[in-house]
């Protein structure tokens, strides 16, 4: 085929055609955004053609920006084209609106920054930039994102955002805030607008409403559980729900619902409240904590004094004809009561409340007692005997001295035991040296004993003594509450109150004295803890305390029978739980020096110590009694503290455990492990378990 002489005409195949496609496409369409802006510029009086094909969105907003006189700024996250195909002009006071519009179809918002400026960003992100005021006005473009807070105040804000949040955009924000019940909307404002009609449609007050049904026979407790049992899963998540409520004060029924509802269940509890006939009168209550009789006369003073301030006519008793009984049944623990329908609730109330399960509380005393004595002594005694002269000295606090141990020496060597020894009553007779008192400590004598001549003789006595004496002690008792408790541990000791002796009548010379008789008193020596806890409303407890602890103390001097040592304390005292409390205590600091002397020759320096003798002693003691209370107002906390007494001894077992000697086969007792089981009232037996590998043996 010749060549065309105009290239444009000549044949055109498939590269040409996109040519022409796209230098079409680059010449027209900047030609078509431009040519809508004339009419705009000319005369805004007949409005504006908008026709955009793929036009970008920068030169759309350049193009608004010259019709409206306001000011744009584009996020760098706005991109892309747009497209609007316009038959008619549209009205410069609708130019913006139908901008918007543009804007909200590809996802972005324009947000107003000041005076005719404005901010173009992804819809996402308006509602997190400050933009037009709080508050919703009819005057707002419907296009332009607002935040509107709006009070509810029959319906619940909670409740109503699952319904709302299906019908706002995604990019919409909708929150409730429950104190004030309000709810939070951000939206464009056609949207808010359409969500403020709903939500003024939907918060309406309800057709709920609520009826009081008193009962004169029924129990009220007893026929809301009835009937919630029967309407159990009967009702639709749609369906007004129905609330029914016991008031065992005036024994009625409270109903919330629908009208319908409340008519139905009102007829049914009327069908209910009717008297028993067989043994409705007479009930036999059983009780699980507290005691029968003491049940019995509370509730006998109970029903007295509402007899007497409801006079006869008016009274519980009068209409029906029934005089209310209470009886104890101390077999089973148990109440016979017999009174009429409104009565019997009132006393099924009262027990109720007073037969619950009572506090008890754990008491630890604590006895700390430090005792240090310390004593020290120093004595010379002597005697001198020659030329016609004697000499010698003696005092008491020496014990034996130097003339007691020569009265012994004399009896020895001066003829034998007969005649200077002393005779029982048994016809034994007994050495002089029995008789001396030997002190203790050191006792170191010198001497020279002649027939002729000069004879002396000296006795040292010297002692130094250190006692100390650390005695803990921690006793501990459970107690019910506002009842008492005692424990002692201790032994009981014999005293001698009175003897009789006689002569027998076929006594002969040399016949002893007969004592056939005596009588005694025992006493009890140890710890006692006596108790009486009350917890009060909060977690303290008041508690009336006896506490003592009694010893045996040596010999004194003069004493005819034992003594005891006593500290005994007597007091009540309130301590929170778990906290340590002082009852009080002793401190004593005794110091007793003792000196014996010749006079003016004890003073002489030195040489004075020959003619005196001196003792010191010192004692101290410290004794403190402390107590802590334990509050166990549950099984479980009565629990913890029994497994950790149990534990504690058991572990005692085992680290003391070893072979028994002669016997290889035989264990010693060791108590079972600690279970559950064993917590919670059951008695730990084990004859065929084993322990470690060994049986287990408890007696009860």
């Amino acid at each position: 085929m010749p060549a065309s002489p105009f290239p444009l005409l000549s044949p055109i195949g498939p590269r040409r055609i996109r040519l022409l496609v796209l230098v079409a496409a680059a010449f027209f369409v900047p030609l078509a955004c431009s040519a809508q802006a004339t009419p705009a510029q000319t005369g805004r009086a007949q409005g504006t053609l908008l026709n955009f094909k793929h036009a970008p969105i920068a030169s759309v907003v350049r193009m608004i920006s010259r019709v409206t006189g306001k000011n744009f700024i584009l996020d760098p996250r706005v991109q892309g084209d747009i497209t609007m195909i316009s038959t008619h002009p549209i009205p410069p006071d609708a130019v913006y609106a139908t901008f918007l519009a543009m804007l909200a179809v590809h996802g972005y918002a324009a947000i107003p920054v000041g005076n005719d400026t404005y901010k173009i960003v992804p819809s996402l992100s308006a509602h997190q930039m400050p933009g037009r005021a709080v508050g919703f006005a009819p005057g707002i473009p419907g296009e332009e994102p607002v935040t509107e807070v709006v009070r509810l105040r029959y319906t619940n804000a909670a409740q109503l955002v699952p319904v709302l949040r299906p019908l706002m955009s995604p990019s919409a924000q909708l929150s409730a805030y429950t104190p004030s019940n309000m709810l939070i909307i951000s939206d464009r404002a056609s949207n808010v607008a359409r969500m403020l009609r709903i939500i003024r449609r939907v918060d309406r007050p309800s057709t709920m409403g609520i009826d009081v049904v008193p009962l004169h026979y029924a129990s009220a407790s007893n026929v809301v559980r009835l009937l919630n049992t029967l309407y159990r899963g009967e009702q639709s998540d749609e369906a007004i729900p129905i609330r029914l409520v016991a008031d065992p004060r005036t024994n009625s029924i409270l109903i919330a619902g629908s009208r319908s509802e409340r008519l139905e269940l009102r007829a049914l509890i009327v069908s209910l409240d009717h008297p028993v006939r067989n043994g409705g009168n007479t009930q036999v209550i059983r009780l699980r904590y507290a005691r029968a009789k003491s049940m019995a006369k509370i509730l006998e003073a109970y029903v007295k004094a509402i007899s007497h301030e409801q006079p006869h006519g008016k009274g519980v008793a009068a209409p029906s004809g029934i005089r209310p009984v209470v009886v104890a049944d101390d077999s089973i623990n148990a109440l016979v009561v017999t009174a009429p329908a409104k009565l019997m609730r009132s006393i099924r109330s009262v027990i109720d409340q007073l037969d619950v399960r009572r506090a008890q509380v754990l008491v630890q005393a604590i006895i700390a007692e430090l005792t240090s004595n310390a004593a020290a002594q120093l004595g010379i005694t002597w005697a001198a005997l020659g030329a016609g002269a004697a000499s010698l000295t003696n005092f008491s606090g020496t014990g034996t001295g130097v003339v007691q141990l020569g009265e012994a020496y004399e009896g020895l060597t001066s003829g034998g035991l007969t005649s200077t020894g002393t005779t029982t009553s048994t016809g034994v007779t007994a050495s002089p040296l029995a008789s001396i008192n030997i002190p203790d400590g050191l006792l170191f004598g010198v001497g020279r004993i002649v027939n002729n001549g000069l004879s002396f003789a000296a006795l040292l006595n010297a002692l130094a003594s250190n006692t100390n004496t650390n005695i803990l002690s921690t006793p501990s008792v459970v107690a019910l509450d506002n009842q008492k408790a005692k424990i002692e541990v201790g032994q009981r000791v014999p005293f001698l109150t009175g003897q009789y002796a006689y002569t027998s009548a076929a006594s002969t010379a040399g016949a002893g004295v007969v004592n056939p008789f005596q009588t005694v008193q025992r006493h009890e020596v140890g710890i006692t803890l006596q108790i009486k806890p009350r917890v009060s409303a909060g977690n303290s407890v008041i508690l009336n305390i006896k506490q003592k602890v009694s010893s045996l103390a040596p010999s004194v001097q003069g004493a005819i029978d034992l003594i005891t040592n006593n500290r005994k304390i007597s007091t009540t005292v309130i301590a929170n739980n778990h906290q340590i409390i002082v009852l009080g205590g002793l401190i004593s600091d005794q110091i007793s020096e003792t000196k014996e002397k010749v006079p003016l020759l004890g003073d002489i320096p030195l040489l004075g110590y020959l003619f005196r003798y001196a003792s010191t002693s010192k004692q101290k003691q410290d004794l403190m009694v402390f107590l802590q209370p334990t509050i166990l107002r549950t099984r479980t906390q009565t629990g913890i503290q029994t497994a950790r007494a149990y534990r504690f001894l058991r572990a005692l077992e085992l680290r003391h455990e070893r072979p028994i000697p002669l016997m290889p086969h035989s264990h010693r007792p060791v108590l079972p492990p600690l279970t559950s089981r064993h917590l919670h009232g059951a008695v730990p037996h084990a004859p065929s378990s084993t322990t470690a590998g060994r049986p287990v043996h408890i007696h009860a």
